[in-house]
């Protein structure tokens, strides 16, 4: 069977599952029923972005099950085949036109007018390949797709790394009960790693770089890595000199941001487009919209109209500290208890220190395991008295019958469309071969450490010695 993650990113910036299934194919039903199981146990709906590479099956299974969903093909994977498609002699004089395009076009003008010159310079203008990337620009080009939020992913790197990281964990000979304890394993794994995470939001505070109160502002909010990211904004937004007005209305002002270089001429502009009615900066760069973080033209804009505090319309709730705190219930209706607290999270590390002691003494002995099994229960109906004299919900507690036979066989091996050896390119290809000798026609060596020509080339040597120690004839 496949095993087929479905990945994303958290409130500290790791990689981490929002869900899995096994597939017995590739198929397009397959795909279907993934999404719609997974849409079952997702609380808010279905996600705004999602990113694959361009599978056929794939892609109808997300227009049937996710259609308000914005589908992006992977860009590296798109990038990577530029070589391949366009030949090594095109690819080496044009590529770099091509990936400017693509990386640097900041609107969807730029991007066309940038794309038409790279495909007239290089004369492809009837490429099959490059029209239909032309064509599917919507789904990868990031001038395209920066309107929503991608967390700052722009490729598929996280799913593959995530792959990586299970396979330290299952081999191909693992039964499917072995499997699934395995990948529990490591999804707890991620879980420790996001928990270690937390534990140093709730007891560290980054230092800062400026003594703009906005950075002072958020260390508070943000997590440590997202904080980071935000103060490397608000460092090099010191770099900008100039807000200047453009145009305005009676609903909206446009503002030019410019940067400091080292002369006018090459001095770098984005616009602001601030709303009058609900006091919304929007920024050309698309940095709040993709990153969910205010870039560095939005804050130079708040610092020129005196603002020095960060407004609640630009602090995305997933990267705060408190991204986890909220109810979340299961498909019976339990509510789901998570420890995004600060101080449930502190008094279950407390309680769970010292009950690990107190277990440790106790089983020492039948006695002590009695009196302390005693205790508990005299502890819990203490403790559900003062629960429901304080008027806090307990956590109701549901016992599943465990089958006293088990029928799940072994299911049949299929292999993914990905597995197997990586793909190579041609250039990759072509250095592999192994060269054939020179002299003898055989692999593995060259001409220089040939057998063959070493044993000829010591049978026609004069040992100048010899030569010199011989008489001269006919004298």
């Amino acid at each position: 069977m496949i095993f087929a993650p479905i990945t994303g990113v958290n409130h500290h910036g790791q990689t981490i599952v929002f869900g899995c299934g096994l597939l017995s194919d590739e198929k397009t039903e397959s795909f279907i029923w993934l999404l719609e199981q997974w849409l079952k146990a997702m609380p808010s709906g279905p996600p705004k972005v999602i990113i694959t590479d361009q599978d056929q099956a794939i892609a109808k299974a997300i227009a049937q099950v996710l259609p308000h969903t914005l589908h992006r093909f992977c860009i590296w994977h798109i990038m990577f085949k530029f070589r391949d498609k366009l030949g090594p002699v095109i690819a080496q004089g044009y590529y770099g036109l091509f990936k400017n395009s693509v990386y640097n076009s900041k609107t969807r003008e730029e991007f066309e007018a940038s794309w038409k010159n790279a495909v007239q310079q290089s004369k492809q203008e009837n490429h099959v390949w490059l029209t239909t990337m032309y064509e599917l620009r919507s789904r990868w080009i990031p001038a395209f797709c920066n309107h929503i939020f991608h967390a700052g992913m722009q490729s598929s790197q996280r799913v593959e790394s995530n792959h990586s990281f299970f396979k330290t964990f299952v081999t191909l000979n693992n039964s499917l009960l072995d499997f699934a304890t395995r990948i529990k394993r490591g999804l707890g794994q991620q879980r420790h790693e996001e928990l270690i995470r937390d534990h140093i939001d709730s007891n560290e505070i980054p230092k800062t770089k400026t003594y703009y109160p906005i950075e002072k502002q958020m260390r508070e909010v943000y997590t440590k890595e997202i904080f980071l990211r935000f103060q490397d904004q608000v460092v090099k937004s010191t770099a900008y000199l100039k807000c200047e007005t453009l145009k305005e209305d009676e609903h909206e002002c446009v503002y030019t941001v410019l940067r400091a270089a080292d002369d006018e001429q090459s001095w770098k502009v984005r616009q602001i487009i601030h709303d009058k009615v609900s006091g919304f900066a929007k920024c050309s760069c698309g940095g709040v919209e993709v990153e969910g973080i205010a870039c560095r033209h939005i804050i130079f804009f708040l610092r020129s109209i005196n603002i020095v505090h960060l407004p609640n319309e630009y602090i995305l709730d997933r990267w705060t500290k408190n991204a986890k705190v909220g109810r979340v219930w299961d498909n019976d209706g339990i509510e789901v208890r998570d420890v995004g607290d600060k101080s449930l999270m502190m008094r279950y590390i407390q309680l769970s220190q010292l009950s690990q002691v107190v277990l440790d003494e106790a089983s020492l002995s039948e006695e002590s395991t009695k009196y302390l099994t005693d205790g508990l229960h005299s502890l819990r109906l203490g403790i559900k008295e003062l629960l429901t004299s304080l008027g806090v919900e307990e956590v109701p507690v549901t016992k599943k019958r465990i089958p006293q036979q088990i029928l799940i066989e072994e299911p049949s091996q299929s292999k993914a469309k990905g597995s197997g050896k990586r793909l190579k390119s041609s250039k990759e290809i072509a250095m592999s071969k192994q060269k054939n000798c020179g002299k003898c026609g055989r692999t593995g060596h060259n001409i220089k450490t040939c057998d063959k020509h070493n044993t000829e080339g010591s049978t026609i040597q004069i040992n100048p010695t010899e030569q010199s120690n011989e008489a001269p004839l006919g004298m």
